[in-house]
């Protein structure tokens, strides 16, 4: 068998081995970390490595949300605007005022106060000032300057009435004892008033302007329809204007006034018609047919049957039943009926009882202040109820009513009147007119203890040294409180008490 020819090949690298050298021994595998477990409300940071960029500063936003960023933004904000501002002390700009504007009417234009239309419409009247067209602005007045002891018209007149006033101040002990030592006595008047160097009354209250209470009279207005409908009363016929405005009720023409509804009674009544249509009178009542065609102010006739009872309702009615919202004390009887009127009203009035009344001396609204009434006002129920009236509209809260049977009014025509008491002083026989008999002068004063009918508001008060007591005790009802006084018999609810002096 041939054998094969040995070939030798030169290569310029050295060609590998088929023989492979041992494998090299590899590191073991770096140990597995277990994974973290993040507490709760933690925030999750990966661990670092030395390859890893380095943490960010610790002002940064880097790791916070968007609210702290913002807050952390305005932080720096604010930091950065103190550290610009400058300090504001006492002389600064701020605290001082601003500087006059300069003269010649020129405007600054960096002034802060004005805005567009303002710097606009100036520059404009500068502007026009300069060309002529309009006048410039004059200067202000120079203020002058008053001399302190220089006083002004006005002032001088309230200087003046200080010292007046101050002239009327009570003097002081020590200049009584001056005026005693240089032997100056005061003199005073008949009314007690200081008699001044002249011999005139010097009067405090009348130096200083003041006066007495004044009286406020009520005003009253209603018309014809309002006040028929009010008074249930039903007349005959009524003609003309029933809207007409009444502010009054008179039966005596003379009394009349403008806006008053004027009551004819009998042949008197109808002779002054005419007298009460020239005062004013807008209306008539009367229980005959009248007329009225030829009257100057009366636009409307209202006839009535019973002209009594228009003379008791149509008054009380108008003015608003005053009776009903005061305590009424009614006094009747011969003798002592006005001085009995008197001690009563004081008697009311030291309780602190705003009282009111009306007698023959007068009417007085309450303590002093007295109305302007007519002599015979007591005896005339259309005076009496407007005098209550004007009473309780100034506060009065009582009135004592004096009842005198010199002048006789029809039978009941006070009866509107709601009394709460009832006072007898006494009766004398003797003092009988003529025309009047004694039975019926007793039922003229028993009318008055008749209308007792309420045991919880009404009361008797009669004296029981009078002979007629008894009879006006048993009027009215039975078991209203009788009230006794005496001057005599200590039995009596009220007895005077004679004093005994001894030596």
């Amino acid at each position: 068998m041939a054998t094969a020819p040995h070939l030798a090949f030169h290569l310029p690298f050295p060609f590998p081995s088929t023989s492979r050298p041992p494998p090299r021994a590899l590191a073991p595998p770096p140990p597995r970390r277990a994974p973290l477990r993040l507490a709760a409300g933690r925030r999750f940071r990966p661990p670092t490595a030395d390859d890893e960029p380095p943490e960010a500063a610790e002002d940064s936003s880097h790791g916070l949300n968007r609210y702290d960023q913002l807050a952390r933004h305005v932080e720096r904000a604010r930091k950065r605007q103190q550290a610009d501002q400058p300090e504001v002390t006492a002389d600064h700009p701020l605290f001082s005022s601003p500087p006059p504007p300069p003269a010649g009417g020129s405007y600054d234009p960096d002034d802060e106060f004005f805005d567009e239309i303002d710097r606009a419409i100036a520059e404009k009247r500068e502007e026009f000032t300069r060309r002529g067209l309009i006048k410039p602005t004059p200067p202000p007045p120079p203020e002058v300057d008053v001399p302190a002891d220089e006083l002004s018209p006005e002032e001088a007149i309230d200087l003046d009435e200080i010292r007046r006033l101050q002239g009327l101040s009570v003097a002081s002990v020590a200049d009584e004892e001056d005026d005693e030592a240089e032997g100056g006595e005061e003199e005073y008047g008949d009314e007690g008033l200081l008699l001044d160097e002249d011999g005139e009354g010097f009067d405090v209250a009348e130096e200083l302007g003041l006066e007495a209470d004044r009286i406020r009279q009520p005003a009253f207005r209603m018309t014809l329809a309002e006040l028929l409908d009010e008074s249930k009363l039903v007349p005959v016929a009524v003609t003309g204007d029933q809207d007409v405005a009444l502010s009054g009720v008179q039966s005596d023409a003379t009394l009349v006034a403008a806006g008053d509804l004027f009551v004819c009674v009998g042949e008197s009544g109808l002779a002054g018609l005419t007298e009460a249509d020239k005062r004013g009178a807008v209306a008539v009542v009367a229980d005959q047919d009248v007329d009225i065609e030829g009257t100057l102010a009366c636009r409307a006739l209202v006839i009535v049957d019973d002209i009594t009872a228009a003379l008791r309702v149509l008054p009380a009615c108008l003015y608003g039943r005053p009776s009903k919202d005061m305590a009424v004390i009614g006094i009747t009887g011969t003798d002592g009926v006005t001085t009995a009127s008197h001690l009563v009203k004081a008697m009311y009035e030291a309780m602190g009882v705003r009282t009111g009344m009306v007698g023959v001396l007068g009417a007085y609204a309450f303590g002093t202040n007295k109305l302007d009434a007519q002599p015979a006002a007591s005896g005339d129920s259309m005076a009496v109820q407007k005098l209550m009236a004007t009473m309780l509209h100034n506060g009065a809260e009582a009135v004592v009513l004096e009842k005198t049977t010199d002048e006789m009014l029809p039978s009941g025509v006070d009866s509107e009147i709601d009394y709460d008491i009832a006072v007898l002083t006494n009766v004398r026989h003797g003092n009988l007119e003529a025309s009047m008999t004694y039975e019926g002068y007793m039922s003229s004063m028993a009318s008055l203890f008749s209308r007792m009918v309420d045991p919880e508001r009404h009361r008797k008060v009669v004296n029981i040294d009078d002979p007629s007591a008894p009879f006006f005790a048993a009027q009215g009802g039975h078991g209203v409180p009788v009230v006794t006084y005496s001057f005599e018999n200590k039995k009596a609810d009220a007895h005077s008490q004679v004093p005994a002096f001894s030596v």
